[in-house]
């Protein structure tokens, strides 16, 4: 019984055993690689080619390269920060004699980029702020004729101001028209309209200009 063992296990010792062949080593793989080939699927010639290749993009060769190029455009210069001004000691005598003056309806040309000033004017220049004094005019002026039982009609915005910080308070001049016959065919109008934080607008005050 003995002897039937150890000549089994020489067997199954001998039919583990591989033969090295050159080229693909040993093992159940190289039975199936052919002369030349790894376990990747190329020959030693294809890896060293993939090796040579990896190297120089970690080395950013290619990308270098690009950026020589005759038409490459550098990255865009920063935005630069914007800066506030302060009115001149001749301009804020001037913006104080107006504001007394017109209880804040006209500042004169402010800068809008000026600062510590209370009021300021309205770009009238732009589509969105202008259609906005004229829907204001309209409601300030239709409150105007509900309460005085007169019939003037708006024709256009002529100066507006607001004040800085927090809600919008404008202060608007604008023309009217009046409908009923035997009056003067146009008239200024002051109105002051209140825009709150919450899409309330309220209009404070609606008057023919002084």
């Amino acid at each position: 019984m003995s002897q039937v063992c150890s000549v089994n296990k020489k067997r199954l010792t001998k039919s583990r055993k591989r033969k090295e062949v050159p080229g693909r080593g040993t093992g159940w793989m190289s039975d199936v690689l052919e002369p030349g080939q790894t376990a990747t699927g190329m020959n030693d010639e294809e890896v060293k080619r993939t090796e040579v290749n990896f190297g120089k993009d970690l080395l950013g060769e290619e990308r270098k390269k690009n950026e020589q190029k005759e038409n490459y455009d550098p990255p865009p210069p920063p935005p630069q920060h914007h800066t506030w001004c302060y009115l001149t000691s001749t301009q804020l005598q001037d913006y104080n004699k107006r504001f007394e003056e017109s209880g804040g309806y006209d500042v004169g040309d402010v800068p809008y980029d000026a600062v510590d000033i209370p009021i300021k004017p309205v770009c009238l220049d732009s589509p969105k702020l202008l259609e906005r004094m004229e829907k204001y005019s309209n409601l300030a002026l239709e409150e105007h004729n509900r309460h005085n039982d007169t019939k003037y009609e708006f024709v256009k915005v002529l100066k507006a101001t607001f004040s800085t910080g927090g809600a919008r308070r404008y202060f608007i001049t604008f023309q009217v028209k009046d409908m009923d016959p035997g009056s003067p065919t146009l008239n200024s109008f002051r109105a002051r309209v209140y825009d709150g934080f919450k899409s309330e607008t309220i209009v404070e005050f609606c008057a023919p200009e002084p």
